[in-house]
C-alpha cells in the first residue's frame, strides 16, 4: 500500500473536462442519428421503416443509459476532488499549529 497519495487538483480537472466533453460528443451523435432517421422516415416506408426504427430506438436508449454513468464518474471525481483539498486543508491547519507552537513568545 502507498505510503503517500499525489493528488493534483489540475489532474482531477482535466479529466472532468474529458468526460464533459465525451458526454457532450454522445449527446451531439443521438442528436444527428435521430435526425438521420426522420431524414428516413419520409423515404422509407412499411416493414423496412419499422425494423430500422426498433435498431435506432434500442441504440439510442442504450446510449442515453451511458448519459447517467458519465455524470456520474464527473461527479465522484468532484467529490474525490473536493475530499483530497478537505483533507489537506485540514492537515495544513494541523502543521500550522505546530509550527506556531515551536515559535519562542520572545522572538528568539
Amino acid at each position: 500500500m502507498a505510503d503517500k497519495i499525489v493528488v493534483i487538483d489540475s489532474e482531477f480537472q482535466a479529466c472532468i473536462s474529458a468526460y464533459r466533453s465525451s458526454l457532450e460528443t454522445l449527446q451531439n451523435a443521438v442528436q444527428v442519428y435521430e435526425g438521420a432517421m426522420n431524414a428516413l422516415r419520409n423515404d422509407w416506408t412499411g416493414r423496412a421503416f419499422v425494423i430500422m426504427l426498433a435498431k435506432v430506438v434500442d441504440l439510442v436508449a442504450k446510449i442515453k443509459a451511458s448519459y447517467d454513468r458519465v455524470n456520474d464518474a464527473i461527479s465522484e471525481l468532484q467529490n474525490t476532488s473536493a475530499l483530497f483539498e478537505e483533507n489537506e486543508n485540514a492537515l495544513k491547519g494541523k502543521f500550522d499549529g505546530l509550527d506556531a507552537g515551536s515559535k519562542s513568545p520572545f522572538g528568539g
